[in-house]
């Protein structure tokens, strides 16, 4: 029998290495920024962020504060035989530097963000090395993928096999690790299901920074734009399975009888989104009633808040969604602004009861058309409502309070002598 190699990380100082997906700027990701960046940063603890990134993309390797991020080049073929090729050297190289980080940086915890090969790795390495691994599952990746493979085709059919494979040794994997990171309590009660033990989950929600600066002087020409309006917001995706046309449909409604409206959509998916979009709905291409702002950063979408009456989070009730958490919905309360959200989506339903600054409905256009219009009509009570929501947020979900939380379930794994 084979001993395992200790890496005699008891006594030392916290470093933590952070492994995520491809193509995200950490730096404008409001939990990555928060948690690892801002409030470990101000306790001191050095966070290496380790990622790919696309040939085509322009990401450096960036220091902020104490966090430090790496990315590593990947490469893409649309040809079936070398885009394996391609995947099978990009993993490669990518196991090498997260194995040199590793020993080079005297890293004492490993924390995955939805990666399943660096799963896979981590999960080897530790039949050889001790080292606490945990794994944090901010989005159903698989299951999603499934949902988005063509089965007429024979590469989709590949890749629903391939991803199947993905399931099957997933939860296996993540059932060893020390913590795991989930974003909500019906994330928290479907790893259950899953056989994950309940006392290895940890609920780690989408917040907020108490510290974010407020001092940002609202842009002059914006101000002008907007005066005089009430103004609708939506912040995120308009990918198909999102079913934008809902909340369309249902501002087009209300609009007929308030013509001083605007939409104000900040659409940050995909190239494309928008002029899918526009052909289901052309009305969106009417100026006077929306403004439509794609892939601006989040400090900018922060500052369009301080214009906005009242935002809409309306999600497709599919399981993929139901076990997330609803980061857009928490910066909007954060800026004092009431939000429609509908309840199929259990964290959406649980923050309406608790907060009456977040408005409800339901998955129904007539719902969500109902619900705004009552709140222009409730417009004088609308920022009474909004404060209530920030104090909400500021009590019940900041980042400094989810990474004590965070800190106090990882000083408790048992770590190697």
């Amino acid at each position: 029998m084979f001993k395992k190699k200790c890496l005699n990380i008891k006594n030392k100082p916290q470093r933590f290495l952070f492994i995520k997906n491809i193509d995200q700027d950490p730096f404008q990701h409001s939990f990555m920024n928060g948690v690892l960046v801002e409030e470990l940063g101000n306790r001191n603890v050095p966070v290496f962020i380790i990622q790919q990134k696309s040939i085509k993309k322009k990401l450096e390797i960036t220091k902020k504060t104490i966090a430090t991020l790496y990315t590593i080049n990947y490469y893409q073929s649309k040809n079936v035989a070398t885009a394996f090729i391609f995947s099978f050297f990009n993993v490669l190289f990518f196991y090498y530097e997260i194995l040199k980080l590793i020993f080079t940086k005297e890293v004492t915890h490993v924390i995955i963000r939805n990666e399943w090969y660096s799963l896979l790795l981590m999960s080897l390495l530790r039949i050889f090395i001790e080292i606490p691994l945990i794994y944090q599952e901010a989005f159903p990746m698989e299951e999603y993928g499934l949902t988005q493979c063509d089965s007429n085709s024979f590469r989709g059919k590949v890749r629903k096999f391939y991803l199947k494979f993905r399931l099957f040794t997933k939860y296996r994997l993540i059932g060893k690790c020390d913590l795991v990171l989930v974003m909500s309590k019906t994330m928290q009660d479907f790893f259950v299901i899953k056989k994950i033990r309940p006392n290895k989950i940890l609920i780690t929600p989408m917040g907020v920074s108490a510290k974010l600066d407020y001092s940002i002087q609202p842009n002059s020409d914006a101000s002008k734009k907007f005066e005089g309006k009430f103004i609708v917001f939506y912040n995120g995706t308009l990918a198909r399975i999102r079913e934008p046309e809902k909340m369309i449909d249902a501002f087009e409604i209300v609009k007929k009888k308030y013509d001083n409206l605007t939409f104000l959509i900040i659409a940050g998916g995909v190239k494309g989104e928008v002029g899918e979009l526009e052909k289901l709905r052309p009305a969106i291409k009417d100026s006077k009633h929306y403004i439509i702002i794609e892939n601006i950063d989040r400090d900018m979408v922060l500052n369009y808040l301080r214009f906005v009456d009242v935002g809409i989070s309306v999600i497709p009730p599919l399981d993929l969604f139901k076990v997330g958490s609803v980061t857009k919905v928490t910066e909007m309360l954060l800026f004092s602004v009431p939000v429609i959200a509908n309840v199929e989506i259990p964290e959406q339903e649980a923050m309406s009861k608790e907060c009456e600054a977040v408005l409800p409905c339901t998955y129904k256009v007539e719902s969500i058309a109902k619900t705004l219009e009552n709140a222009i009509k409730d417009r004088n009570n609308l920022k009474n409502k909004g404060e209530i929501g920030n104090k909400y947020i500021l009590q019940n979900r900041t980042y400094e309070k989810i990474t004590e939380e965070l800190l106090s379930s990882i000083n408790g794994i048992n770590l190697p002598q």
